[in-house]
């Protein structure tokens, strides 16, 4: 079952990385996913760039946040690993999810912080992609 990753901006401006502009979105359980209740559920991300990929370690390229209050505020800054160009990160916010449910949603917001992924007038490409994981 792959989650539904919801406001993602597509295209990050040169502009949004000198800033370190927070970029907010969620991940959504669509209805009818699981057909059992499942307890420590969280979402895996994976985040890429193009063109190119990141061109290094994740601490360097982006800055990813979770929300425990439902994207009030973010205070938990997630720990990223690196291979092959894309950032990986595991929430650390465990869910149940109730079988038939839409619920819970996760929250979280990234930002770039490596300004060589600009280099093209149009900026940089993110694709986010989520999985989840619980038993």
């Amino acid at each position: 079952m792959t989650p539904s990753v919801v406001n993602v901006p597509t295209e990050i401006l040169y502009g949004d990385i000198l800033s370190q502009t927070q970029h907010p979105f969620r991940i959504d359980i669509a209805q009818n996913s699981y057909s059992t209740d499942r307890s420590n559920v969280k979402p895996i991300l994976t985040f890429s760039a193009s063109p190119g990929g990141f061109p290094t370690d994740c601490p360097t390229n982006l800055i990813v946040k979770e929300s425990n209050d439902g994207g009030s505020t973010y205070p938990t800054t997630l720990t990223g690993s690196f291979a092959g160009g894309v950032c990986t990160y595991t929430s650390q916010n465990l869910q149940t999810v109730t079988a038939g449910s839409t619920t819970p949603k996760w929250y979280l917001e990234f930002a770039v912080i490596n300004d060589q992924l600009a280099a093209g007038a149009s900026g940089t490409q993110i694709t986010v992609t989520a999985q989840f994981d619980g038993s």
